[in-house]
């Protein structure tokens, strides 16, 4: 589990200095995840370390979001002020997600491959 631990840091040490090396706009953990993400696209699978280690901190995500939600409340005036803008954005964001989603996973299954029926799903049509 360590190996996967240093491998987390690894790319959000190398995101972090990426962001400012260049003095880029994005949080360096945010380019370290990008990098995380074409490493793993790269190799094509998932090495046994870090497969390990982001099973044992899934359960922890929420954990993980508390600080940016305690840091959201530091903006309280601006989310008192702008509430309405607010949450239409959301509102049209979900939506716009949820009819699009399907779209590009149906797109992605034919581009990439075959879609495989799980064991619950064999039997039953699309007519039903």
């Amino acid at each position: 589990m360590l190996k996967g631990v240093l491998i987390l840091l690894s790319f959000q040490l190398a995101g972090e200095f990426i962001s400012s090396l260049l003095a880029l706009p994005f949080p360096g953990a945010v380019i370290g995840m990008a990098l995380l993400f074409l490493f793993l696209l790269i190799k094509g699978s998932t090495p046994l370390p870090l497969s390990t280690t982001s099973s044992a901190l899934f359960p922890y995500i929420p954990l993980f979001l508390m600080p940016a939600c305690v840091g959201a409340m530091s903006y309280w005036a601006l989310l008192k002020d702008e509430w309405i803008a607010l949450s239409i954005a959301l509102t049209v964001s979900i939506v716009i997600a949820f009819f699009l989603i399907p779209v590009f996973m149906r797109g992605s299954l034919l581009l990439f491959g075959t879609h495989k029926q799980s064991p619950s799903m064999q039997g039953s049509t699309d007519d039903e």
